[in-house]
Order: C-alpha cells, then structure tokens, then sequence
C-alpha cells in the first residue's frame, strides 16, 4: 500500500463543501473513538446499566439483520438475473432502470432491518436501548479499523462513529428521559447520513448491480447506529407503511422501465475470427441472449466453443456465449518476420524481435501468450512503452493500434520458465462489409460497449526464423 503523511482524506457534506484532513489524523481518530467507547462501557457497567450478557444479547438483532441484508441482496440477486436475463444485458452491470433497483433494495434492506428489530424487542421487552447499541458501535469501530490499515483514503467513515458514542452518553446520563433528548444526537446522525447515503449508490452504480450487497448492507449498518433509540419512538407502524408504499413505487419504476427504445437501446455485439493454423473460422458474440440482430447469424444451439479460447483469448468479462464455424472470408493476413533469441544462457531472458506487415486496412494489432511472463521492455518503432517488470498472465501482451499499413518493427524482451508460444492478432472493424445481405440495427439495438463488436479478427501463430 502506498502510504505519504502529505495525503489527505477527503469527503463533502451533501453540497455544502468538501472536507479533508491528513492521513496521519486517520489513526488517532479511531484511537480516540475506541477510548471514548471502552471508558463509556466501562462506566455503564459499573454502574449496572450493562452486563456481558445484555452486550450479547445485543448482537442477536444486529447480526441477525445484516445475515438477512446480505443472503437477500446476493441470492436476491441471482434469482433475478436468472428470471430476468436482461439485467445481466449490459456489459457494464448497470441497466436503465438501475436507480428503481437499488432504490428497491435498499428499502427492503431497511424493512428487513426494521422488522428484525421489532421482533427482538417483542421477544426481550427487557432487553436496553444501551444494550442494542453496544453491538452497532462495535461493528462500525472493527470496519474503521480495517479502513485505517488497508484503506486509508475511506478515513471520513468515522463520522458514523460519533452518533453512537452520543448516544452511549446519553442513555448512560439520561437513562430516563433520552427519548426526550433526541434532538441532541440529530445532528450527528444526520452528519453521518449526509456524508455516507450519497456514496452507497454510487458503488453500485461504479461496480454494477451485482454488487448491490455492497449498498444493502451500508444501508442496514447506517440504520442500526440510531436504531436502539428509534425502536423507543412512536410513529413506526407509519413508517413501515411509507417504506412499503416506496417498495411499491419502486417496483412500478423497475417494470416500467424494463424495455428498450430508441432512448434506451440494447447492447449487441457479433464477431468474426480466422485461425490461419488450422484453417478454420467462426462468428462469436459476447452477448447472453440473443435478440432480433444476433438471431440472423446463431440459434439457440450454437453455444460457446472452448478451442475458441486458444486461437483469440477469453475471459470471465470477455466470454463468447455463441459461436458458430462459416466459410472463411477471402482476407490475407498480416506479413511478419519474427526472430527470438534468448539473451543469457543462464537465465530465461529472452528478446523477440517482429516485423509487421499489414496486407490490408486494420484498426489494431496485438499479440497472445499460453505462458505468464514478465515483460522487461517493450518498444514499438524504436520507443519504450510500458513498464518494466510488468508481469502477465496468458492472453494478451500488447496492442498497438494501426493508422495505416506500413510496417510496424516491435521489439520484446521477457522472462519466461520455458519459451511461449505467441499469437499475432490483427483486427478490423468492418465486419459489416463481408456480408452480401446483412440486417442492420433497429433503432432500439446499438453496438456493445466495452466489447469488441462487429470487428474481423485473424489470429496466426508466431513462428521464428
């Protein structure tokens, strides 16, 4: 982890401004929070308002809570996307109706949350509001901990400490009247709600709905920090009834904007690949399902083919659900001379040396490997790219992206256990142009982002003089 006392944590407060301090300030803050919770324990305890038991016992809700949050949100999840394929549509795991998702989920987090606070409560009616916060504070200083050692920058989570610690005070000092009191702790947890509810959808919006997990359960440790005191106010049964009423709007806004339009298009995408080896070609896509451009080229049937993965790599994000062998198109690929030689017998260093001769119009070249391999310098046209060093796995190497067909002199010089076999990969994208009669795009349909589409791809091995 890079770690300079010179960097500062930096946060804002709705839109009124942005916060920041040093990294240094980050520990001795929770320091501070650990001391200031461990006296008030103490204190309580000593003056009989806690015991280890009641401490526990107040773990039953809040972990109770937060297993129901996560199983909801990650198996949720999982039957959606198996009942709705198309949330698992867009290669960036966000759909259109995306916000109505979270905001369904996270007031379902917060109804689940609820509820299983109102159970504990009707099962322990002796059970403290000081008791029940023990275990929120608990949590939150093991999560500022981990932020404080690993992840330093997220430092600003320790507003979500301060409501807690309030509170510890004031149901220890006003243990009969802090229901009365709670304009008192208001501020702090409206502080902490200010700081953290704008960032819990953004993560999902960053990393894709298949990380709504990530929101429900901020959402739910957000709540249990104020939710010993609330489960002591009136008005909850018209709360619940609010949240369910927004779970319904919520799901009028999921359905509602389920579909595709002209505003809203489908992503698709459909690729060509010849393996000059072996003489064959084949027309693959990205995509899940297929729809009224992708069904012109493949059937149901025409399910992934792994010896696809030794003549153009795949991955977990870049996977070809369908695939289909076609006659080859009359393309001559690109002309190379390659040279290696290893650089010290006694070690596995060695330098490839290419020249490249584009026979046709391409948009890029690239180069595979079937062995890891650390790359120590790489220069294309005489000048160094990249950095040393750089460790890779099998796959692709370097990509160089093509303005016309000259030649293009590539110089490679790696450590390997054994001598790898290479790939040349060049690619163009005017597929579109190979086809007598070809369907194009509706309105709704649009090219995948964040794939390769619609590209002619020819993949040959390297061999060396």
């Amino acid at each position: 982890m890079l770690y300079n006392d010179n960097d500062n944590v930096y946060f804002n407060i709705a839109s009124w401004g942005i916060i920041d301090y040093p990294f240094s300030w980050v520990m001795p803050m929770l320091i501070i929070a650990i001391v200031v919770f461990v006296v008030f324990t103490g204190i309580a305890i000593k003056r009989k308002q806690l015991s280890i038991k009641g401490i526990l016992l107040g773990f039953l809700p809040a972990t109770t809570s937060l297993i129901s949050v996560i199983v909801f949100s990650i198996y949720g999840w999982q039957l959606s996307s198996y009942l709705f394929p198309y949330l698992t549509e867009m290669p960036h795991g966000f759909t259109y109706n995306g916000h109505w998702i979270i905001a369904f989920a996270i007031i379902l987090s917060l109804l689940l949350t609820l509820a299983t606070y109102k159970w504990f409560n009707t099962k322990y009616p002796n059970a403290s509001a000081l008791e029940q916060l023990i275990a929120p504070t608990i949590i939150w200083l093991l999560i500022n901990a981990l932020f404080a050692v690993y992840l330093v920058g997220a430092g600003f989570f320790i507003v979500t400490l301060i409501a807690p610690l309030m509170l510890m005070a004031l149901f220890i000092w006003n243990r009969n009247h802090y229901t009365s009191m709670f304009w008192v702790v208001a501020l702090p947890i409206s502080i902490s709600l200010l700081v953290i509810t704008p960032q819990i959808p953004l993560f999902v919006i960053g990393l894709g709905l298949s990380n709504l997990v990530i929101a429900t359960t901020l959402t739910s440790l957000l709540l249990l920090i104020s939710l010993p005191l609330l489960m002591q106010l009136k008005g909850q049964s018209a709360v619940n009834r609010a949240l369910g009423l927004a779970l319904l709007a919520c799901l009028v806004g999921i359905i509602s904007k389920s579909g595709y339009d002209s505003d809203h298009k489908k992503p698709n995408n459909i690729n060509y690949v010849y393996d000059t080896q072996t003489d064959q070609a084949y027309l693959f896509s990205y995509s899940r399902k297929l729809d009224g451009f992708t069904s012109q080229f493949f059937d149901e049937g025409d399910t992934a083919n792994n010896e696809l993965g030794s003549v153009y790599p795949t991955s977990r994000w870049n996977f070809p659900y369908f695939t289909k062998p076609i006659s080859a198109f009359d393309i001559k690929p690109t002309g190379y001379s390659a040279v290696i030689n290893q650089i010290k017998s006694e070690s596995m260093r060695y330098r490839l040396d290419m020249k490249l001769h584009p026979n046709r119009s391409i948009n890029m070249l690239q180069l595979t490997t079937n062995l890891p391999l650390t790359i120590k310098e790489l220069r294309v046209e005489g000048k160094l790219l990249g950095k040393l060093d750089r460790k890779v796995r099998p796959g692709f190497i370097f990509r160089h992206l093509v303005t016309d067909e000259e030649q293009v002199n590539v110089s490679i010089q790696f450590e390997s256990v054994s001598l790898p076999q290479f790939r040349l990969i060049e690619t163009s994208f005017d597929l579109g142009s190979h086809f007598d009669s070809l369907k194009e795009r509706s309105e709704i349909y649009m090219p995948s982002p964040f794939k390769q589409t619609d590209s002619v791809i020819i993949s040959q091995p390297v061999t060396f003089r």
